[in-house]
């Protein structure tokens, strides 16, 4: 599979998978599919959606051991946004490349530039090895 396939999967918060994914659950998908790293989050209720994205950055910290970068952006890094009312997730597909899902939308992959939206995004990096077999 490549990131064409994730292209067009419908929105639904708790989503995890090709029928229907939150932005969390199309990263998981993306890191799973793509990057063949075997990683998942623990399923959510639908409605502690917003509540769940505003803790990512700790989990990605804290209990995954991903690193907080100020790098260019890799292939297969996380970037995190604040949003204030909550957080957004994509992949990085390629350097200006993210795959992402938004509320009411369906998966896409969209031109982002890292260098002028550094400011107001957090970049997360797996230490690899950590997490997957």
């Amino acid at each position: 599979m490549n990131y064409r396939s994730l292209i067009g999967i419908p929105w639904r918060p708790g989503g995890r998978d090709l029928s229907g994914s939150d932005c969390m659950g199309l990263a998981i998908l993306a890191q799973n599919i793509l990057f063949k790293r075997k990683f998942d989050f623990t399923e959510y209720d639908s409605s502690l959606y917003i509540e769940e994205s505003l803790r990512m950055d700790r989990v990605f910290q804290e209990d995954y051991s991903m690193d907080l970068v100020s790098s260019p952006p890799l292939p297969g890094d996380w970037g995190v946004i604040n949003f204030k009312k909550c957080n957004h997730v994509m992949t990085f597909i390629k350097r200006d490349l993210v795959l992402h899902i938004l509320e009411g939308c369906t998966s896409r992959i969209s031109r982002f530039s890292y260098s002028a939206n550094s400011r107001r995004v957090q970049l997360y990096r797996y230490r690899e090895g950590n997490l997957w077999v």
